[in-house]
């Protein structure tokens, strides 16, 4: 039986085991800044590269890639309003503008 945790460990003479635990990091530190949701995958590619005497696998090659998805401070939006004539305006072209004056006109 193989042990995963050994094999990523002697991956690339240990290199693959700081890079994932670099990466895992970056995301942990980023949930906790971001107060978001993120994603982090292991991705292992096995293929056989030597095959012995009776048909059995004698050789095999791993590859890895990982794959991280950050959280993100999301911005707010601005809300616009559409004219008939397909402008764009911060006020609704559907309502009453009411002016509300607060200088007291001189006499």
């Amino acid at each position: 039986m193989s042990d995963f945790i050994q094999t990523v460990l002697e991956m690339r003479d240990g290199k693959v085991a700081a890079q994932i635990n670099q990466k895992f990091s970056e995301l942990m530190i980023a949930v906790a800044e971001h107060q978001g949701k993120g994603s982090f995958s292991l991705k292992l590619n096995i293929k056989p590269t030597k095959i012995g005497h009776r048909d059995e696998v004698a050789e095999i090659e791993i590859d890895y890639e990982i794959g991280m998805k950050k959280p993100f401070r999301k911005h707010s939006s601005s809300q616009f309003f559409m004219s008939p004539d397909g402008r764009i305006t911060r006020n609704d072209p559907n309502q009453f503008q009411m002016d509300f004056n607060t200088e007291k006109e001189a006499k």
